[in-house]
C-alpha cells in the first residue's frame, strides 16, 4: 500500500467565548491496486498556526529515516481492518547488536545506517505493503494480502539483500536481523494487539541468533513470557544480593593437597541455594551473563587479600563478544596478584576470533582452562595449536569410567596426550575412592568433585584456610 499527502493546513475555528483555534490536519489516502479505499486523518488542535512543521515532522514522521511513525502505521492498519476485515501479516524488523553498532561507530553513523536501511526495506517491499519506524530502532511493515505461507519467500529475500555490505563514510558494514511476525486476524484484531504479538515472536527469534525469524505461536508465548518472569528474578536477585560464592578445591592425587579452588555462584530462591549452572543458556540468550559476571568480580576483589589458594574462575563464551571483558580480566588479574585459571568451555572455539581470544588473555597472564572437555567440538584438533594451560575432563566420562571400558579409555587418552603437550588434567565429578585411585594411576594432574570436597560458602573455606 502507498500514500500520499492530498492535504496539509489549517482550518480554524472559534470557542464559545470567541478565542480562535486551529486545527492542524494531514489526510492520507490510502491506495490498494491503484484505487483509494479511504484515507487516514491525523489532526491537532493549536493556538498557534507556526507549530505546522513541528506537528508535522515530529509527530507523524520518523526524525532520521522520514518514515511513517508507529503512530501513523498503528492508524493505517487499524483503518485497513475496519474497511477490509482481510488476512494479512504484520512484521517487525529489528537490527541485531544495534547497541553495540551504536557503541562502537557512534550516533552520527547509526543515523546514516538507518537511513539506508529504510531504504533498502522500502525498495523490496510490495506496493500494496505499508512500511513505518517504532519509537525505538525497529522497522515495521504491513504484508497486506501475504499470508503465514507466503512470508518466507518475502523474508528469505529481505535476508538476501542485506548480505551485501552497507558503505557508510567508507566502512562497510553486513548487517544482520531478526524478524517477528504475528497474522490478522488469528493473533489479534487490532494493530496494537498485533504489534504484541509480533513483538513476542521478535524475541523468539533473538533467542535463536542472527538472521532468523518467528511467526507467533501461542506456544512461544508462553516460552518468552517465562523467560521475562526468569529474567526478572535474576534482576531481583542481583538488586537483593542473593547470589552468594561457593568454593569446591581440586587436589593433587598423590597427597590430596589442596592445589587451586574453583569459584561457584549460588542463587538463593524461596530459602534454597542453587547452583547456576542450569541457568547458563538462559544467562547467554537473555543478556545477563555480563551482569552476573559483573558481580561475580566484584565479590572475588572483596576476598582477594584473604585467598591464599589459587583460583579458577568461570567465563562465558558469549561474554567475549564484548571487547570489555579483557580490561575487566585485567583488573582482576592486577587485584588477586597471581595468575588466576580461566575457564571456558569448548563453545568458545565456535567463534571465528577463538585464536585470538585466547591469545589475549594469554597477555594478561591468565592461565586458561578447557571446561568440559571432550563433548564439544573437534575437541582434539585445536588443543595442539591452542596455548591452553589446563583441561578438565568431562564429569560424564569419570563417572562412567568404572562400568564402560570406551569411557576409561577417553579418560586415559586425554590424560596421555595432554602430558605429551604439556598441559595439565583434571577430573570433574570424582565421587568415590575407586574413581580416586584409578585417576591417581593414570596420572592424573588433579581431581575434583564430592569424594574430596562438597562446594562450600567462601567464608568457610577462607575459615579452613586459617586454620
Amino acid at each position: 500500500m502507498n500514500t500520499g499527502k492530498v492535504f496539509k493546513g489549517f482550518i480554524q475555528g472559534r470557542q464559545k467565548l470567541g478565542k480562535s483555534f486551529y486545527i492542524y490536519s494531514e489526510i492520507y489516502p490510502i491506495i490498494e491496486n491503484g484505487k483509494i479505499f479511504g484515507f487516514v486523518f491525523l489532526g491537532k488542535k493549536t493556538f498557534e498556526r507556526e507549530t505546522i512543521k513541528e506537528f508535522s515532522v515530529g509527530e507523524d514522521l520518523d526524525l532520521i529515516t522520514g518514515l511513517p511513525n508507529q503512530k501513523v502505521f498503528f492508524t493505517t492498519v487499524n483503518t485497513y481492518i475496519e474497511r477490509h476485515h482481510k488476512p494479512f501479516l504484520l512484521m517487525i524488523i529489528d537490527i541485531y547488536g544495534f547497541s553495540e553498532i551504536s557503541t562502537i561507530y557512534g550516533t552520527d553513523f547509526c543515523e546514516a545506517l538507518l537511513k539506508k536501511i529504510a531504504d533498502k526495506l522500502k525498495n523490496l517491499i510490495p506496493r500494496e505493503c505499508f512500511i513505518a519506524k517504532t519509537f525505538a530502532d525497529e522497522f515495521l511493515i504491513a504484508l497486506f494480502g501475504f499470508s503465514k505461507e507466503e512470508a518466507g519467500f518475502f523474508i528469505t529475500k529481505i535476508f538476501e539483500e542485506f548480505c551485501q555490505p552497507i558503505v557508510i563514510k567508507d566502512k562497510e558494514l553486513i548487517i544482520t536481523l531478526n524478524i517477528g511476525i504475528s497474522s490478522y486476524p488469528q493473533d489479534g484484531e487490532s494493530a496494537q494487539n498485533l504489534f504484541t504479538k509480533a513483538i513476542i515472536s521478535l524475541e523468539w527469534a533473538k533467542q535463536n541468533g542472527e538472521n532468523t525469524y518467528s511467526i507467533y505461536h501461542k506456544e512461544t508465548e508462553e516460552v518468552i513470557k517465562n523467560s521475562i518472569l526468569q529474567r526478572e528474578k535474576i534482576a531481583q536477585a542481583l538488586e537483593e544480593k542473593r547470589f552468594f560464592l561457593f568454593v569446591q578445591p581440586y587436589y593433587l592425587p598423590s597427597n590430596r593437597e589442596i592445589a587451586g579452588a574453583e569459584i561457584l555462584l549460588r542463587i538463593k530462591q524461596n530459602e534454597n541455594l542453587e547452583s547456576i549452572g542450569n541457568m547458563i543458556d538462559f544467562l547467554e540468550n537473555s543478556g545477563l551473563i555480563q551482569k552476573i559476571e559483573d558481580y561475580l568480580f566484584e565479590k572475588i576483589k572483596k576476598y582477594a587479600d584473604k585467598i591464599k589458594t589459587p583460583l579458577s574462575i568461570n567465563i562465558s563464551a558469549k561474554s567475549f563478544t564484548s571487547s570489555e571483558i579483557f580490561s575487566k580480566l585485567a583488573d582482576l588479574r592486577k587485584t588477586l596478584g597471581y595468575p588466576f585459571v580461566c575457564e571456558i568451555t569448548e563453545r568458545l572455539f565456535l567463534e571465528k576470533d577463538a585464536l585470538e581470544i585466547i591469545k589475549k588473555i594469554k597477555d594478561l597472564d591468565i592461565k586458561i582452562a578447557i571446561d568440559d572437555f571432550g563433548t564439544g567440538y573437534s575437541s582434539l584438533s585445536y588443543i595442539e595449536n591452542l596455548p591452553v594451560d589446563i583441561i578438565k575432563i568431562d564429569i560424564s566420562f569419570v563417572r562412567r569410567m568404572l562400568d564402560e571400558p570406551k569411557a576409561l579409555a577417553i579418560v586415559q587418552t586425554i590424560i596421555d596426550l595432554a602430558k605429551k603437550l604439556g598441559i595439565k588434567t583434571v577430573a570433574e565429578g570424582v565421587e568415590n575412592e575407586e574413581q580416586f585411585r584409578i585417576l591417581r594411576l593414570l596420572m592424573c594432574d588433579f581431581v575434583q568433585g564430592y569424594y574430596l570436597s562438597e562446594p562450600v560458602p567462601i567464608e568457610d573455606f577462607i575459615k579452613d584456610e586459617g586454620e
